[in-house]
């Protein structure tokens, strides 16, 4: 779950955010959350807390801390100079049929709209929803392409106040939404660790007082299964995040957090059996970004897992914790923060947000990182790219 919010806010949000929450949260800088989850940074908050340009700079640039880097007992993360080497540039080559990308667009007032665009950033079309995506959630192909998971939806009371978060499923083209209602589920709960590859079942997040990764029935949010226990006290809004399932349906990565909810908050990368066994820690503390852009995602081929530091450099890992390796985006800066990275379905390019040139849009590029392009072009906060395998529309 990538909504972490406690009361101190020292969560990141989408691109702008996540460089100056630190600094807000030193300064006072008031976020608005939800009555009952306060998990959810809303944008007008993150573009106050933005402020100085020296923020940006400090993040996005190859000196700068990273929002997780807010005080000087925390180990830095490594610069991209800092990587192990491997054996050569990051790649995927599994065969697909590159498609349309989802991504989601924050409403100012709150939620998310969700869009649909060809990888060119041609033929963007919004998908009508019955709720609005919540502020940081995302859309996640189906696997056979036929529907999206919004990974949790915004719903108020008729009083004003924030329902449970929920996932949904929902066609293309907005019909056939379908609101996901786990049973004993807590109010603060998502489903970003996506679909089961024979789309069965979703990966999601439980908060609470027993925080977990669970896996749930894709058809009506049933039989919810736990997969992860937090070994340490819940002093955390989600403690293991969901991340994705691997192409052959046997293994799950997903994001562990420590201090969460504190200056000193770090994450490390897992990878664990859906079957509850053969838990392995990929990454240490630290390395990989943490915040709203808490971000993991499998290659088609299995062979990688793709991430990012908390300076907004792009990484991937073998899933046994070997061949860590920079992906160097060729933007012709260093001042930049990319995250919430994933492939394309052919596995030769790769999806990501980025911030740079003072705006933040979503980008494609080789998995090697070079041939970048611009997919979005607007000065809108876009979460969350998902690359499906449906044909590009004319």
């Amino acid at each position: 779950m990538r909504k972490f919010l406690g009361s101190a806010s020292l969560v990141g949000t989408s691109c702008q955010a996540i460089r100056a929450v630190s600094v807000a949260a030193h300064h006072g800088a008031a976020v608005r959350a939800p009555a009952a989850t306060p998990r959810t940074l809303r944008r007008s908050a993150a573009e106050a807390a933005l402020g100085a340009v020296v923020v940006l700079t400090q993040a996005c640039g190859a000196s700068g801390t990273g929002a997780a880097s807010t005080a000087s007992s925390q180990p830095p993360a490594p610069s991209v100079a800092g990587f192990v080497a491997a054996s050569g540039p990051a790649h995927a080559t599994t065969a697909g049929v590159n498609g349309r990308i989802a991504f989601a667009r924050q409403i100012p007032a709150g939620g998310a709209n969700v869009f649909i665009t060809n990888p060119d950033g041609s033929n963007v079309h919004q998908v009508p929803l019955v709720y609005p995506d919540e502020d940081f959630g995302v859309p996640i192909w189906s696997p056979d392409r036929s529907q999206l998971l919004i990974s949790h939806v915004l719903r108020f009371d008729a009083s004003g106040n924030v329902l449970p978060f929920r996932p949904a499923t929902v066609d293309p083209d907005g019909s056939n939404f379908k609101l996901l209602e786990p049973p004993h589920a807590p109010d603060d709960m998502d489903c970003l660790g996506g679909w089961y590859p024979d789309g069965s079942r979703l990966l999601c997040g439980f908060g609470g007082g027993q925080p977990g990764v669970f896996s749930i029935r894709a058809s009506d949010g049933g039989d919810p299964v736990r997969l992860t226990t937090y070994p340490q006290p819940a002093s955390c809004n989600a403690c293991d995040a969901p991340a994705d399932v691997s192409p052959d349906g046997r293994r799950f990565v997903f994001l562990r957090f420590k201090d969460e909810n504190t200056p000193h908050q770090q994450v490390a990368l897992f990878v664990e059996n859906l079957n509850g066994s053969g838990l392995r820690q990929l990454t240490r503390y630290g390395l990989a970004q943490p915040h709203e852009n808490a971000w993991a995602q499998w290659s088609p081929d299995g062979r990688e897992i793709i991430s990012e530091t908390t300076r907004g450099r792009l990484f991937v890992i073998h899933p046994d914790g070997t061949g860590l390796t920079p992906i160097h985006l060729q933007t012709g800066t260093t001042k930049y923060f990319a995250f919430e990275p994933d492939w394309s379905p052919g596995g030769k390019r790769i999806v990501f947000c980025m911030y740079i040139n003072g705006q933040e849009d979503i980008y494609t590029a080789n998995a090697d990182g070079s041939n970048l392009a611009q997919v979005t072009n607007t000065p809108d906060v876009e979460n969350g790219p998902d690359w499906g395998r449906s044909p590009a529309a004319q």
